[in-house]
């Protein structure tokens, strides 16, 4: 899709792309976080407020336990409790033991209002009406009770009802109304009821769409309930809740998200139920909130990368200008540097250099030729030696002397193959390695002709290096040099040649068992080398006898250059070796001239 677009649309695409991703890789794990923690805050809150009702709850049960403990087991000084008094008014006593006994039950009364702060009224009931209370401030209070016979089928445990007073019609506040049978020895004496301030459960902050339901001991009766139409689901899930006998719980169903705890002490059952879509609101508009946000960053941030892209790209645009019109005969122009950046005052001075080195490189490719026509020069004028020759020639002349006509017949094959490879007259400087290595065979089989048994030899080359290409008449010169001083006290001279291949390179180690370099001939090569590669540009002989080392290293380095191997001296068991190789990633072409000139031919 980008592969014709220009370069600072690819690098507005690409790093929008990269900031799409890094940011999504931020916001993703945020968002997540940001909701987790949401969802926490919110069920932290839903449970704060079940485990409030239910500290409250338990607050007004346990108050009133403490009341009822009051009415049975506190003696006056006369060693009567108010329960004994309540039953003593009950049978319409003389008139003094009335006053007494009423005041006594009075001051009691009076007492716990007084002691609990949360209490609106203590009262003492009969079977059917008001008997005693601590407020008496209704316009009828000896209104009819129409809960007394469900507080006596409780049997002396406690009955809760959320209500108005019902002592005073005057009166709508809520109220949460505790009462209980009092009984002594299995007889029924009255009720105490107690009326706590149902404001707590009136005002309570609910979420939006909240519902608080408190149902009794059994879960059989609803206590309390904010919302009078009930919520779906909510008995199911309090059955599910009171069979495994669970205190805490929570569950989503229906579009409910409900919370459940069971009181400590009172044992009510409280349910908070809340819709989910009311319940994931907050969370909702932070993730909408979040995505504007995020769009908007991107818009922006994608528009500065559009803009700097541009800018960026433009000494490139311009550097491609100066590439179509570059000569190498000329001093290149710099690039323009309109905003002052650094690394286009880097890209001037390495297109500097690069084009310093260019023309290095076609100053040494021409130099290379120049050698290569030289030494071909000098290979058919001087460089096969001619005691060589003569020698040669002796020894067919011997061999036909003595009618030996198939010697003297295969040593004239290779001598003229010899001389046909050193000859050659055609255009190309370098040769597949299989051709220099037969080459060499054929000199050194010429030459065992001569020294017979003092002279044996081993080729070792890998069918994988056959088709490398290298420079000509790059290995017979050094195996020549073995045998020119390499004969000592009629030691038998041993030359070896192996190959091996690795993955990025090549090589090929000559080794002889003769004498070696001496130290004097070692310094010497060492120094020409070290000022060839100081001064590439000064004229050496590149001829075959006694520099054939320097030649070697000179022809190999302009044709491999830093991809080069190259080593040579003495060898710890004795005798010399000479290291070539290269590169397999090198793909240098010598006969550049040859190839374009050709190609216009065709």
């Amino acid at each position: 899709m980008l592969r014709n677009r220009q370069l600072h649309i690819k690098v507005f695409v690409v790093y929008t792309l990269i900031l799409i991703t890094l940011t999504l890789l931020v916001a993703i794990p945020i968002n997540w976080f940001v909701k987790e923690s949401l969802k926490q805050t919110l069920d932290q809150e839903a449970r704060s407020t079940l485990e409030n009702i239910s500290t409250q709850l338990d607050a007004f049960y346990n108050e009133y336990n403490q009341i009822t403990k009051y009415f049975y087991l506190n003696q006056d000084h006369e060693g009567y409790t108010p329960i004994e008094y309540f039953d003593i008014l009950k049978s319409s006593p003389s008139d003094a033991i009335y006053i007494k006994t009423h005041n006594a039950l009075m001051n009691s009364l009076a007492l716990n209002s007084e002691v609990y702060e949360n209490i609106t009224r203590i009262s003492l009931l009969t079977d059917n009406f008001l008997l005693l209370s601590s407020k008496n401030n209704s316009s009828n209070p000896f209104k009819q009770s129409n809960y007394v016979e469900a507080a006596r089928e409780k049997a002396g445990d406690v009955y809760v009802k959320y209500n108005s007073d019902p002592w005073n019609q005057d009166n709508e506040d809520p109220v949460m109304i505790f009462t209980r049978q009092l009984r002594i020895s299995n007889h029924e004496i009255g009720f105490l009821e107690v009326q706590f301030n149902g404001f707590p459960l009136h005002n309570l902050s609910l979420m939006n769409g909240g519902t608080i339901a408190i149902y009794n001991e059994d879960g059989s009766r609803v206590l309390y309930q904010s919302d009078k139409k009930g919520v779906n689901g909510q008995k199911e899930f309090l059955r599910e809740m009171i069979d495994t006998r669970k205190s805490k719980g929570s569950k989503t169903s229906n579009g409910q998200v409900q919370y459940y705890i069971r009181s400590n002490h009172s044992n009510f059952h409280l349910l908070y139920s809340v819709k989910e879509e009311q319940f994931y609101a907050s969370l909702s508009h932070f993730n909408f909130l979040m995505a504007v946000a995020i769009l908007f960053l991107i818009f922006l941030t994608a528009g500065a990368f559009f803009i700097t892209a541009k800018k960026l790209t433009f000494p490139l645009r311009n550097l491609k200008n100066v590439i179509d019109n570059i000569s190498l005969e000329e001093e290149p122009s710099k690039i323009e540097n309109q905003h002052h950046l650094n690394e286009i005052d880097a890209l001037n001075r390495s297109f500097q250099l690069m084009n310093k080195r260019l023309q290095n490189s076609l100053e040494k490719i021409v130099q290379f030729h120049t050698s290569e026509i030289q030494l071909k020069f000098k290979l058919l004028q001087a460089q096969i030696n001619p005691h060589f020759i003569f020698n040669m020639l002796g020894v067919v002349t011997i061999l036909a002397k003595r009618g030996k006509n198939k010697e003297v017949e295969e040593i004239s094959r290779k001598l003229a193959d010899f001389l046909r490879y050193t000859t050659s007259s055609d255009n190309t400087n370098q040769t597949y390695l299989i051709e220099e290595i037969k080459f060499t065979e054929t000199y050194l089989a010429l030459m065992k002709t001569r020294y017979i048994d003092r002279l044996t030899f081993t080729i070792d080359i890998p069918r994988s290096m056959e088709s490398i290409l290298i420079p000509k008449m790059m290995i017979q010169p050094i195996v020549e040099n073995c045998l020119t001083h390499g004969f000592t006290n009629n030691k038998v001279l041993n030359i070896n040649i192996k190959g091996v291949k690795c993955e990025k390179s090549w090589e090929i180690v000559i080794q002889d068992n003769g004498p070696g370099f001496k130290v004097r001939s070692l310094e010497k090569l060492h120094n020409q080398i070290g000022e060839y590669n100081s001064d590439s540009h000064k004229h050496y002989d590149l001829s075959i006898g006694g520099m054939g080392i320097l030649s070697t290293y000179i022809r190999l380095n302009l044709f491999y250059s830093n991809n080069m191997i190259f080593d040579f001296g003495n060898m710890t068991q004795g005798g010399a070796f000479v290291a070539i190789g290269g590169s397999n990633e090198s793909n240098f072409v010598l006969n550049k001239d040859e190839e374009l000139e050709n190609s216009s031919k065709r």
